[in-house]
């Protein structure tokens, strides 16, 4: 190690600030097996942060509160993953990337980085950055106008609360109307009865007395009708919102 980093080493380490980034660290009893990559399942997820070589404490995505993916969803994932390492994209060009809002993303709720508690910064890998909104004792709010999306995180964690979808919503017009489909298979052409249908009983079931809007609630994920029409997909935590 002197040989290759010289005067960095310290006390036999080194200092690995040349890494930013996020590393799953894999914890507890396998949930699933897939014989490919690394997509196997365990029953919780350790997300560490690093900024130029510092380690943050871990977030713990807990994977027993989650449905998973079926062997051959997991499995294609994986090959997603290898195609796209096949062509390795310069650091540079790779930052470039990330500042750079994408727009007519496909999001299917609760899974990938569109889920409770993934971090910021690996939501933003996806959908670029955002606007900061209000801010509130407990969580903040940042918008994402290009993606079609709002997101709120909690303060200090920085780590998903809530994610917002909209659809063309009372002040969110300006927004891109992303590509959704859940994975009961309901999008926004979907009404009230389609998502009941789908869903079953829901936790919550929410109106004013005119009937103008409802909202409709579920374990990881809600839906909000105004004139009959479906605005907004919000994806929660396991216990709501």
């Amino acid at each position: 190690m002197a040989e290759i980093f010289k005067e960095k080493v310290k006390n036999g380490k080194v200092l690995a600030d040349w890494f930013s980034g996020e590393l799953r660290v894999p914890d507890g009893k396998k949930l699933q097996y897939v014989h490919m990559g690394y997509g196997s399942t365990y029953e919780r997820d350790l997300i560490f942060e690093v900024k130029a070589g510092v380690v943050s404490e871990p977030t713990v995505i807990d994977n027993t509160k989650a449905p998973l993916p079926s062997e051959v969803e997991a499995t294609r994932r994986e090959l997603e993953k290898l195609k796209a390492e096949e062509n390795v994209t310069p650091p540079v060009a790779k930052e470039a990337a990330k500042r750079e809002p994408k727009n007519g993303i496909s999001i299917v709720p609760g899974q990938d980085v569109f889920r409770y508690g993934v971090t910021r910064s690996s939501l933003e890998a996806v959908i670029g950055e955002g606007k900061p909104a209000s801010k509130y004792k407990d969580v903040y709010f940042v918008e994402y106008p290009d993606a079609g999306v709002q997101v709120s995180y909690d303060n200090g964690k920085n780590t998903v609360h809530v994610i917002f979808l909209y659809n063309n919503a009372s002040r969110y017009e300006n927004f891109t109307v992303p590509k959704v489909l859940t994975d009961k298979g309901i999008s926004w052409n979907a009404s009230d009865e389609d998502v009941l249908k789908a869903y079953g009983k829901p936790l919550k079931d929410f109106s004013d007395e005119s009937k103008t809007w409802r909202r409709l609630e579920y374990p990881g994920i809600d839906f909000l009708f105004q004139g009959g029409q479906l605005n907004r997909i919000g994806i929660l935590g396991p216990d709501g919102n």
